[in-house]
């Protein structure tokens, strides 16, 4: 709500527009993860950070963190930016159709009536 959509989207019913999109974000997020985790490179990075971890030079909890916030690194505003906009099409798209629908219907009535 802080970020330049929160205008737009007190249009579209505020907060509670954005309820239908948490669950497909939430996915595509989980699918990423899952993605990320799924690789060699991780899984060795992950190994060493425990062999690592044994010898004293970083707590394992210190390593896992490095290794995450690398991968996090990798997920760029561009791309947060993208998922976010596709998601907004595909669920908010409908509603933009219609509105413009309804008040093309509501201009007309008002033209007709004259007031």
């Amino acid at each position: 709500m802080a970020s330049s959509f929160g205008k737009r989207l007190g249009m579209f019913g505020g907060r509670d527009a954005l309820n239908p999109l948490r669950d497909p974000f939430v996915t595509k997020m989980r699918d990423y993860f899952h993605n990320v985790v799924d690789t060699d490179e991780f899984r060795a990075s992950l190994a060493e950070g425990i062999a690592n971890a044994s010898q004293g030079s970083e707590s394992l909890y210190d390593r896992i963190e490095h290794i995450v916030d690398r991968r996090l690194d990798e997920l760029t505003p561009q791309l947060v930016k993208e998922i976010m906009q596709a998601m907004i099409k595909k669920h908010l798209g409908w509603l933009v159709v219609w509105g413009g629908v309804l008040g093309g219907l509501i201009g007309l009535i008002v033209t007709a009536a004259g007031i």
